[in-house]
């Protein structure tokens, strides 16, 4: 069957709208995806954190330290290293590591005999802010978790990383992300927290809520409060100190360079501390009874 003229030209015209339909939602579609993208959070990947570890002084004293520069375009917040024996390391440098830590902390054959129950490792880390392009130096290195320091760059050496905890900022929340030297593979922890946090009770109105880019609420109740101010300078700690006196704690119980403690007339109790090694205001308010 033949077409007429008119026929023609309004299937044409009805396949126009189908095509302009469909190009419509696909374009729609493309957006949508585009968005869903662009909302989703960054991360930071280890080849993003320059670090390095090496012997520094600290404090007079020979260390070994952990240096790193975040290449990323997030803030980090806390960045840690877990380090665990090479697989060749042989029995005569165990023992030599054993011997030396004996020696360095006095421990006696009891308390070496407990710890060679333990995988030999050793840990570092810093929870200081560090915005991208900016670096940490001197954070010292530990035996195993914790307590002794690493002072010897030799044991560093039989050590082989194990794994990167890099906690960063991201849309105003603080993510977590794992990475594993062995199997090199990445794991991001699903529960996050926002970066900054404040009190739910009328107790957070009685002290100015410092412009930061990280607040942690340690405790949180009507009579207590108590929160770290994270990134901060010296001065910075010097100029809300004033701005708590300015709030109406002026009843002095202590103040020193770091450490300022004061009542207001309503009953309340400030103590703040400053952190040098992290770079955090500790703050806490209580009622007094």
């Amino acid at each position: 069957m033949k077409l007429n003229k008119k026929m023609i030209m309004l299937c044409i015209w009805v396949l126009s709208l189908l095509m302009t339909g469909c190009s419509a939602k696909n374009s729609e579609k493309d957006t949508h995806n585009k968005e869903t993208k662009g909302n989703e959070p960054q991360t930071v990947k280890i080849d993003e954190v320059d670090w390095n570890i090496d012997e520094n002084i600290v404090d007079e004293k020979r260390c070994v330290v952990l240096d790193y520069t975040n290449n990323s375009n997030c803030t980090i917040v806390d960045f840690e290293l877990s380090f665990k024996a090479k697989n060749d390391i042989t029995d005569k440098e165990k023992e030599k590591f054993y011997q030396d830590i004996q020696k360095s902390f006095e421990f006696s054959d009891d308390d070496m005999s407990e710890l060679k129950e333990k995988e030999i490792s050793m840990s570092t880390g810093s929870e200081r802010v560090v915005n991208p392009g900016e670096s940490v130096d001197k954070v010292r290195c530990y035996y195993y978790s914790g307590y002794y320091y690493l002072n010897d760059i030799s044991h560093y050496n039989l050590m082989q990383p194990d794994i990167a905890t890099i906690k960063y900022i991201s849309d105003g929340n603080v993510y977590t992300e794992y990475y594993d030297f062995i199997s090199k593979k990445y794991s991001t922890e699903d529960k996050t927290e926002k970066a900054v946090q404040w009190s739910n009770y009328d107790i957070g109105n009685e002290v100015d809520k410092p412009e930061a880019e990280m607040i942690k609420v340690d405790l949180d109740d009507e009579d207590l409060f108590k929160f770290d101010v994270c990134g901060m300078s010296k001065d910075q700690y010097d100029q809300y100190v004033d701005a708590c006196k300015e709030k109406g704690f002026t009843d002095e119980k202590n103040q020193k360079d770091d450490r300022y403690s004061a009542n207001n007339e309503q009953g309340y109790s400030i103590t703040l501390e400053y952190d040098y090694d992290d770079y955090e205001i500790e703050v806490r308010v209580s009622k007094e009874e």
